[in-house]
């Protein structure tokens, strides 16, 4: 089964696909946060055309693993998703520095890290495989289990 992670952000959504095993993620893109119902039927569009038989949701907490504010908006845009397609949550915290880090690496390789890590207009990548993180890390649970 396909399954299509979502690292949700207040300007930009990162997505990730599974392969049709549902083994392994890759970045597949971003959409322009136009808010969650205009967000929610582009992705249930995007979930229909790529096969997607679920849907993994970054759960943003903070270091105190508590709920951040925009909680509330993923949790509305979970409810948008479930109505048509199984939706769970992974634990986001430090998928966005783990991308960052690995996206350094790729554009400055044998450079040392910087603070701003990934360079200018690379932002959607960054978010796309924030994406693939979060969903890679609730497939390696599956293959545990």
């Amino acid at each position: 089964m396909r399954h299509l992670g979502i690292d949700y952000g207040t300007k930009r959504i990162g997505l990730a696909l599974s392969d049709e095993s549902g083994s392994m993620a890759f970045p597949c893109g971003v959409l322009a946060n136009e808010g969650v119902l205009a967000s929610a039927s582009h992705i249930l569009d995007m979930a229909r055309a790529e096969k997607v038989g679920h849907i993994v949701l970054g759960r943003s907490l903070n270091y105190k693993r508590e709920e951040n504010p925009i909680m509330k908006e993923v949790e509305a845009l979970r409810h948008h998703l479930e109505a048509e397609i199984a939706v769970s949550y992974e634990d986001e915290t430090g998928t966005s520095a783990e991308a960052n880090r690995s996206l350094h690496d790729m554009f400055n390789k044998g450079q040392p890290r910087t603070r701003k890590g990934v360079p200018q207009g690379q932002q959607d990548k960054l978010d796309a495989s924030a994406a693939a993180v979060i969903l890679n890390s609730f497939l390696a649970k599956q293959v545990s289990r």
